[in-house]
Formats: C-alpha cells, sequence, structure tokens
C-alpha cells in the first residue's frame, strides 16, 4: 500500500522544510483528501491544491491572531462570524507587515503579495468570491469588534 504522506513529504521538502506538518488522509463525500497543518504567516500559494488525486485540505496551527479570535462558544457562532473574512487578513497586515516580511523571507513584499501568500490566492479575487457568497447569505457579513 501507497503511503501517500511519505509521497508528499518527498515531492515537497520546502513545505516540510518551512513548516507544514502532514497530517493524514481520509475521505470526504468520495473525494480523498491529504490534510496538511500550516504555520499562520506562511505562503498559502505554495500549497498545491490537488496532490495526485488526493484534494489538499489544509488547517492552521492554533492559536490565531487576535484577528482572527472569534467566540466559538455558541453552537452557531459560524453564522455570526466568518473566520477567514477578508478584513481580518488586511487588518494583521497591516498591524504586523514587518512579521510577515521577515518570517515569508521577502524584505520587499508589498501589502498586496502579503494578502495574497496567507490567503493562498490572488488577494482581490478571494475578496470577490468571499463578497458573492456573502451577497448570497451563505456567509455572514464582517462585523469589526
Amino acid at each position: 500500500m501507497r503511503d501517500i504522506k511519505s509521497d508528499f513529504k518527498r515531492a515537497y521538502p520546502t513545505l516540510i522544510r518551512d513548516g507544514i506538518v502532514v497530517d493524514g488522509v481520509g475521505e470526504i463525500d468520495d473525494i480523498s483528501h491529504i490534510y496538511i497543518t500550516v504555520p499562520f504567516i506562511f505562503d498559502n500559494r505554495r500549497i498545491p491544491y490537488v496532490f495526485e488525486t488526493y484534494r489538499v485540505r489544509r488547517r492552521t496551527f492554533t492559536p490565531l491572531p487576535f484577528e482572527f479570535q472569534i467566540d466559538q462558544e455558541n453552537a452557531f457562532w459560524y453564522k455570526k462570524a466568518y473566520l477567514w473574512a477578508p478584513e481580518r487578513y488586511e487588518k494583521f497586515v497591516d498591524r504586523c507587515r514587518d512579521e510577515i516580511r521577515e518570517k515569508l523571507g521577502n524584505p520587499a513584499m508589498t501589502r498586496s503579495e502579503m494578502l495574497s501568500a496567507l490567503c493562498g490566492e490572488d488577494f482581490e479575487e478571494y475578496k470577490k468570491r468571499i463578497y458573492a457568497e456573502i451577497e448570497k447569505g451563505k456567509l455572514p457579513p464582517y462585523k469589526d469588534g
């Protein structure tokens, strides 16, 4: 039997070196997944969407920065606040730009590049997609505080 975790590690040694943990594999709705955990400050654009026939699903080490702290005690917290709201990324980048540049090893990194790195895709496209989901009522709108 193939060891997909080991295959992923061999295929992406720099991701492993830079802090990614390969957690395991599984299936959701007949789709095979490989699960990874990444540091919060990480260039998520480097992570493949698919590895062989496995969809790559990432989660982030906790605790999250305070911009991403949400009271999750209420069973329906996700109906009131979207954890990955674009505004949260923007506030975090504005507060921590020097730390982000240092951890990502790019002292010349622009705000736009940092936002895209953290969310894992072009940030402006990400915002459009999230705001479209808010318009459809699938995600709650961002509320400060």
